[in-house]
């Protein structure tokens, strides 16, 4: 009976990590074909450069995975930042307008009493 690896599965992925690690995808095949028909010894070594394949691309991912959530962290935490300010400077913004409003209602109401104290002085 033949085992059939998925081409995406890990056993793969270890096998084409460990090729590119030797720079030879011969090498590799040379090795399997060593471990096939070779003693319980060679099959020994060659489990643990599989294992030791595996392990390594177990760890890779798993950095690349903190790296992923620490770089998503930090955008969240830039938006939240850019957030506020937006926030601030709308109330910034409000308080201006709501400046001018006051001061031009200060204006008028001080228009219409010297346009009083006028119309009283004749």
């Amino acid at each position: 009976m033949v085992t059939v690896y998925p081409p995406d599965g890990p056993f793969v992925t270890a096998l084409t990590s460990i090729a590119s690690a030797w720079n030879s995808k011969d090498l590799l095949l040379e090795e399997v074909h060593t471990y096939l028909n070779g003693d319980d010894e060679n099959k020994e070594a060659f489990a643990a450069v599989i294992a030791k394949g595996v392990q390594e691309m177990v760890e890779k991912q798993a950095r690349i995975q903190v790296n992923i959530e620490a770089s998503q962290r930090r955008k969240a935490e830039k938006e939240q930042v850019r957030a506020a300010q937006r926030e601030e400077n709308r109330r910034i913004k409000a308080g201006k307008h709501q400046a001018r409003i006051e001061a031009s209602r200060l204006a008028k109401a001080k228009a219409k009493a010297c346009e009083e104290d006028s119309a009283e002085a004749h």
